[in-house]
């Protein structure tokens, strides 16, 4: 039978038992709940645009060009040999006739000086023997005077061969050997100019662009920082490469207000645009915008909201941008890559 102190002694338990329950659990980590993270929306993709215009386009071929002498010779000799004399350096003006190289003589010119000594020897024999000889040995010694003679010209033409002199009054632009060095035949040994008269050079490798050559264009050099002075191609030249499988121009312009008026100097490089071509007032749109892809040559074109693939013929290509010939209209709106 319970009693009353009993029932109030199983509360009191039960009460402290529930206190302790409630205080182990405020001990334990409060239990996090994520929130869950707002969607941000993309931004809007950013779609350049260009309108097809008109304007005048020119095909170019840009390079490097060089004022160069319009007389330049490049020296050379017919034979090998090993160099005794260098009697110039670049820079150095000289005469015509004047030696510049000279290769080993070895005996030459002491063959020269006995053979001089015969042929004076069989002159004076000759001159002998006019006088009362008969022709037959007159005749003879015609022929020893001539033999000679011969051997004179032949070693003075082998002394000749060993020697380079200057073709021309001008300055050495480049020497290409010292003394005691072998050079093989037709190696480029020294370099002569005449500076009265420039010209430009630009030289042209690529076969695209040799294919469209030809005397008479125009093109525009440029003569100081962003100032363009007008050309004109007065010559084209093959350069040796050295290669059956290569081919290179060399492109001569004249400054159309020549040289002197243009501050140029010898030697200096400057921008050469070569004008292949020109189209005045035709629709014309940025390169960005023009899309080839396994043969096929298109644009994408804006209308509204739409867009659309469009097949273009195309003509001249600048730097910048591309003529269309067929596919488009003025005003259209294309899209770029």
């Amino acid at each position: 039978m319970k009693t009353p102190q009993t029932t109030a002694r199983r509360l009191l338990l039960l009460g402290v038992l529930v206190t302790a329950f409630v205080s182990g659990c405020s001990l334990l980590p409060e239990e996090r709940v994520d929130e869950i993270p707002t969607l941000i929306e993309p931004p809007p993709s950013r779609v350049v645009t260009y309108p097809v215009e008109r304007m005048t386009l020119q095909e170019e071929i840009r390079g490097l060009g060089r004022v160069a002498p319009t007389l330049e010779e490049k020296m050379y000799f017919r034979q090998s040999g090993r160099v005794a004399r260098v009697e110039v350096q670049p820079g150095q003006a000289v005469k015509k006739g004047d030696v510049l190289v000279q290769l080993e003589l070895g005996s030459l010119e002491h063959d020269l000086q006995m053979a001089e000594i015969d042929l004076e020897m069989a002159r004076l024999e000759l001159e002998r023997r006019k006088l009362n000889a008969p022709p037959f040995e007159l005749q003879v010694q015609e022929l020893n005077h001539r033999k000679a003679q011969l051997r004179v010209e032949f070693l003075k033409e082998r002394i000749e061969a060993a020697t380079l002199r200057a073709p021309f009054d001008g300055i050495v632009q480049s020497v290409r050997t010292r003394v005691g060095e072998l050079v093989e035949e037709y190696d480029t040994v020294v370099v002569v100019a005449d500076p009265t008269a420039l010209e430009l050079q630009l030289e042209i490798r690529r076969v695209e662009d040799i294919n469209k050559l030809a005397r008479g264009q125009k093109a525009l050099v440029e003569v100081a920082r962003d100032r363009f002075a007008p050309a004109t191609v007065v010559q084209i030249t093959d350069i040796e490469t050295g290669s059956s499988f290569s081919t290179a121009k060399m492109v001569h312009l004249e400054l159309d207000d020549g040289i002197a008026a243009s501050g140029l100097r010898l030697d200096d490089l400057v921008t050469v645009r070569l004008i292949v071509q020109e189209r005045p007032d035709t629709l014309a749109i940025p390169r960005a915008a023009l899309r080839e892809f396994m043969g096929r040559t298109y644009v994408r074109v804006l209308e509204g909201d739409a867009r659309r693939e469009v097949d273009v013929e195309v003509g001249i290509r600048t730097p910048t941008h591309v003529e269309i010939l067929k596919g488009l209209s003025e005003g259209d709106i294309v899209i770029g890559q």
